[in-house]
Order: C-alpha cells, then sequence, then structure tokens
C-alpha cells in the first residue's frame, strides 16, 4: 500500500493565497490607521530595510 497522498489543493495555490490573505490583512489593518490620521513614511524615508509586510506597511506611521 502507497503512503503518498494527493494533496487537495496543490503548494503553488496554497502560497498564493496566503499571500493573497496577508496583503488583505496588511491593507485593512492600514486603512484603520490611516483612519485615525496616522500616515505611512514614505519609502525614500525609511531608515531601515525590511522585507516584512507587515513591519514596513504598519511600523512606519507618523
Amino acid at each position: 500500500m502507497s503512503s503518498y497522498r494527493r494533496d487537495l489543493v496543490s503548494r503553488a495555490t496554497r502560497n498564493e493565497f496566503r499571500s493573497l490573505a496577508t496583503d488583505m490583512t496588511v491593507r485593512l489593518v492600514a486603512e484603520a490607521w490611516q483612519n485615525h490620521n496616522f500616515a505611512p513614511v514614505p519609502e525614500d524615508e525609511l531608515a531601515y530595510d525590511d522585507t516584512s509586510v507587515r513591519r514596513v506597511t504598519i511600523a512606519p506611521m507618523r
């Protein structure tokens, strides 16, 4: 008997869905901050390099 089990959803589809869900959540959080008059720092004024979407979008609010 084979132990191979086929995924119902491909790895590529799961990764794409995860990426879209993360972007959606980050956008909603950023909008909530902006609705309370916190504006994001422009990218050219950021004092650090970071690859985290959440930290880059949310942390540099003024």
